[in-house]
């Protein structure tokens, strides 16, 4: 895929994301994907976050933004200077802020044009920049997709692209001593994510009691950090859960937990596509998800794992109940989930994907110049 093709096309990543959850880890994959392909990249990202600090420690070039207000004076000047030192390059806006800036730096220097691409399922305002900001919109799945088209994207400029599974995310290190005195007990349910309303671990816990009335020794971790941590804690106080649910924090890697694990829940109550499900998938763990956004393109019900209504504790028991009771579905599902994880969300597929609309996009331009 690299060659002529590819030679002289230079992007400059956009984001104003200041944490590291899927949506940051999912950049940093396809600036890595991208380097064997022959594209030259730069990152601009806010001072001292960690996809800034995990990208200039891979030797990508790194230009921080000032840590206000994207829109501030000083990041105009910044992207102004990174415009100049070099041939004109594809802005790709990685969050709705970094793609007014970029719109914004159309009117600065030259560019090749603007790719945005939309990693969440929250409906937004009808607003000029989702209808002629970017010169590609990509959808992460079709929720997102949606989300645009009712937005007021063009659907001539709109794309699907899936996200990937980052392998990095899933590589295994020797267990630790938490994971082992937790497991061993009997077997283990894993949800992995932030802790936010609407990632659903309230839910998770409401369905906990009725889980462990069926399966008494059963034992649930929940790796993440947000939010929702002080809550969460005192309904595991409040429902007498302590003894078999853990709240492990930050978690990365995450492949010790997940081999550890024998069910994978994912309860969202909104989601773009959900990268923490494809990590599970890649690592033959069956998927109990909520029927909710890009969840249902990732996980196949009663093939690769089970889709339960959002929000209903009921069903989501029963479906983690009825998993944890049949070891044989279990690992027919698990090793459908790992074929389709590598089959249909890898990371070269996702950087070919992109690969062809810069392609489009540098095409254009030397159209424009002849």
């Amino acid at each position: 895929m690299s060659g002529p093709l590819s030679a002289g096309i230079t992007v400059v990543h956009i984001t104003s994301e200041r944490g590291w959850r899927g949506g940051e880890r999912q950049v940093f994959l396809l600036m890595r994907e991208l380097v064997p392909l022959g594209i030259s990249q730069t990152l601009v990202a806010p001072a001292g976050s960690p996809l800034a600090g995990r990208a200039a420690r891979a030797g990508f070039t790194m230009t921080p933004l000032h840590p206000k207000a994207t829109l501030h004076p000083a990041n105009l000047l910044i992207l102004r200077r990174c415009l100049k030192t070099g041939p004109p390059p594809i802005l790709h806006a990685h969050s709705s802020p970094a793609l007014t800036l970029a719109a914004v730096a159309r009117r600065l220097g030259k560019i090749r044009g603007i790719v945005y691409t939309r990693r969440t399922a929250f409906r937004v305002r009808r607003a000029r920049k989702y209808r002629t900001a970017a010169d590609v919109y990509v959808a992460v799945s079709a929720t997102a997709e949606r989300c645009l088209l009712d937005a007021g994207t063009p659907v001539q400029r709109l794309r699907c692209i899936l996200d990937a599974v980052d392998p990095e995310h899933v590589r295994l290190t020797s267990a630790s001593g938490v994971i082992d005195s937790v497991t061993s007990a009997g077997p283990t349910v894993l949800s992995v994510g932030h802790l936010s309303p609407e990632k659903g671990h309230r839910v998770l816990l409401e369905a906990w009691p009725s889980i462990l009335e069926r399966v008494p020794e059963a034992r649930l971790l929940i790796a993440g950090e947000g939010p929702e941590w002080s809550d969460l804690l005192g309904m595991i106080h409040a429902l007498d859960l302590a003894s078999s649910v853990r709240l492990l924090g930050f978690r990365e890697p995450i492949g010790d937990l997940l081999v550890n694990a024998d069910v994978f829940v994912m309860p969202s109550l909104e989601e773009g596509l959900g990268s923490a499900a494809l990590e599970a998938m890649q690592m033959s763990l069956p998927v109990v998800a909520s029927r909710a956004g890009g969840l249902t393109e990732a996980v196949v019900d009663g093939r690769t794992g089970l889709l339960v209504p959002p929000g209903e504790p009921g069903p989501l028991a029963e479906a983690v109940v009825r998993l944890l009771k049949n070891r044989d579905e279990r690992a027919r599902m698990g090793e459908a989930a790992r074929l389709r994880a590598r089959a249909v969300f890898s990371g070269e597929r996702m950087a070919a994907d992109y690969l062809r609309i810069y392609r489009e996009l540098a095409e254009v331009d030397r159209g424009d110049l002849s």
